[in-house]
């Protein structure tokens, strides 16, 4: 795997670590989305991953949804993850 990277590369982990002060917890959820976007082979990487998943489901999920789009969900899209029910604007 690449170093984990110094800038998120979606909007949900940019919403996510906006104005978070822990270094360690800014790293591992890089590390999760760097996993998302390019995973690697490796028993430890793996199971760091299934740890960080296991964490933060809705985020995994909303990365993983985010990369494969190529674009930031919307709104609508966001709460369809979670499985909540969202009014229109």
């Amino acid at each position: 795997m690449t170093p984990t990277a110094c800038a998120p590369r979606t909007a949900a982990l940019r919403r996510v670590l906006d104005g978070v002060q822990d270094e360690r917890f800014t790293k591992d959820l890089l590390y999760l989305e760097e996993w998302e976007f390019h995973p690697a082979p490796g028993v430890a990487a793996a199971l760091r991953v299934c740890q960080l998943r296991r964490a933060n489901p809705e985020l995994a999920a909303e990365i993983r949804a985010e990369l494969d789009r190529g674009r930031p969900l919307t709104r609508m899209e966001r709460a369809a993850l979670r499985g909540a029910p969202v009014e229109p604007d």
